[in-house]
């Protein structure tokens, strides 16, 4: 019954191990560390991270040198500006959510990157109707995504 106990524990491990490396890794401030996520070939991925990341007000509020992990909605109605936003403005069915404010710019993000995107309305928009971790540098109110910069679910604080 004990070694039964340690395979399920070390099952357990692994399974955390890989849900928590599956973006990367920061400074626990949002500032992405260098070298926490390595590719098949043990060098860097380009543009990975995990951790909290920061709300879209601490990232409009940062001084600091980037990258960072940034948590937000995604909303790209065609033919305008990707944003990430802090929240999304309801509107009736079947027009897509607007982005409340605050909200960045998104640039180079890769939209077909993104999990959990939907579409709606004519002309379609893709949200994502819960947060994701956009990496990149902030500057004037425009993340730009790092190459890769994930797209990945949010993590909770």
């Amino acid at each position: 019954m004990r070694v039964a106990r340690r395979r399920y524990g070390g099952a357990l491990v692994v399974a955390a191990a890989l849900l928590l490396g599956a973006c990367g890794g920061t400074d626990g401030g949002g500032s992405a560390r260098p070298g926490d996520r390595a590719g098949e070939d043990g060098t860097e991925a380009p543009g990975s991270a995990t951790g909290p990341g920061i709300s879209i007000e601490e990232a409009l509020r940062a001084t600091g040198p980037g990258p960072f992990l940034v948590n937000g909605l995604v909303v790209a109605p065609e033919g305008q500006p990707v944003r990430l936003c802090r929240a999304l403005d309801e509107s009736p069915a079947p027009e897509p959510p607007g982005c409340a404010e605050p909200s960045l710019v998104v640039e180079g993000l890769e939209v077909d990157s993104v999990s959990g995107l939907e579409t709606t309305g004519t002309p379609p928009t893709r949200w994502t109707p819960e947060p994701v971790q956009l990496l990149g540098d902030v500057t004037g109110g425009v993340l730009t995504v790092a190459r890769g910069g994930c797209g990945c679910p949010a993590r909770a604080r």
